[in-house]
């Protein structure tokens, strides 16, 4: 796609005299996704994806999240501050966007971008919680003239769920609607922009014929011609760490049928059908409202337990070793 050898991009260019924003690309899609997966390909590729990333986590994803720090950090509290989390299928507030404005994130968004991307190079950014957000990104690029296009990241919603089961104990209803939500919300806010679509599958079996797809459409700029890169591509993109693979048979569960309508109708762009889905979506919502809102109360307080309990567990592991404890804990 171009003459030139693709390369790693030096982290002085993060921090280049020239302050302004090149291209940016915002990878979106559901948790447990592939999102990873595609971001550390454009990682290898070269992308400015970023001064750091959140930190690795083995057993959940071995390969690594690729996820800036400071964008994940923006976004999360941007959830919190709108009485929201990751895990919360609820509508967001009405005119959040105005909320935000007045508390000074637009700004804060902004100062991100400069820190983390000046330069006139192509940066990415990834956060499944995008997919909720995007508004303000896009709000916010546009008012600093960013060129922004998008890439959304499909991934069969069966598959998700068991993976989401699996690392959150999330039981299939609310996963299914947790997808829903994901992918409609990301679908809608980014009809006016740029973007192309792409499955998790396609990306692992082939993704050199998905990337020429990509830069057809979008025209990033990519370069995998260099023999080098594309051998740790081969290896990045490791088959035996999709541990889910969906079935044909949906049996009677109705929100598995409409998750798989939406992830067929995103595919082939078909926006008519995706409204409609949208439209059985809300329909959805309104019959899980009463648990809904009990639902999200016990997730906080679990997932509050959790960070609690691996804070403690760092906590005790610095004491042990440090000094102090090495010279007068009971000998064994």
């Amino acid at each position: 796609l171009c003459s030139v050898p693709a390369r790693r991009m030096k982290t002085e260019s993060i921090h280049s005299k020239d302050s302004r924003l090149g291209p940016g690309l915002i990878i979106l899609g559901m948790h447990r996704s592939g999102t990873s997966a595609l971001a550390g390909v454009f990682n290898l590729l070269g992308t400015n994806l970023g001064n750091q990333f959140i930190d690795l986590e083995p057993e959940i994803n071995l390969k690594g999240y690729w996820e800036n720090r400071e964008a994940n950090h923006f976004d999360d509290t941007l959830l919190k501050f709108l009485d929201s989390d990751w895990y919360d299928v609820l509508d967001l507030p009405h005119q959040w966007l105005d909320k935000t404005r007045k508390a000074g994130f637009d700004l804060e968004l902004s100062n991100l971008l400069e820190a983390n991307f000046s330069g006139e190079t192509l940066w990415a950014v990834k956060d499944p919680r995008l997919c909720r957000l995007l508004p303000l990104w896009l709000e916010v690029s546009e008012k600093k003239k960013v060129g922004i296009k998008c890439l959304i990241v499909l991934r069969h919603p069966y598959e998700v769920a068991q993976s989401l089961k699996k690392r959150d104990g999330i039981e299939m209803p609310h996963a299914l609607l947790l997808w829903l939500r994901y992918v409609l919300d990301s679908e809608i806010s980014s009809r006016n922009t740029p973007r192309n679509v792409i499955t998790y599958e396609n990306l692992i079996n082939d993704w050199r014929a998905v990337l020429e797809k990509v830069e057809g459409t979008l025209g990033l700029g990519l370069c995998f011609n260099s023999d080098v890169v594309n051998n740790k591509i081969d290896k990045f993109l490791d088959h035996r760490l999709r541990h889910h693979v969906h079935s044909s048979d949906n049996g009677d569960n109705p929100l598995l049928t409409l998750a798989i309508s939406a992830y067929e109708a995103l595919q082939h762009e078909d926006e008519k059908s995706l409204s409609q889905i949208r439209s059985e979506f809300i329909i959805e919502m309104k019959k899980a409202q009463p648990w809904l809102a009990q639902f999200n109360h016990v997730q906080r307080q679990f997932h509050e337990y959790r960070l609690h309990s691996e804070q403690t567990a760092i906590h005790l592991e610095k004491i042990k070793n440090s000094h102090s404890w090495r010279w007068t804990s009971p000998v064994s």
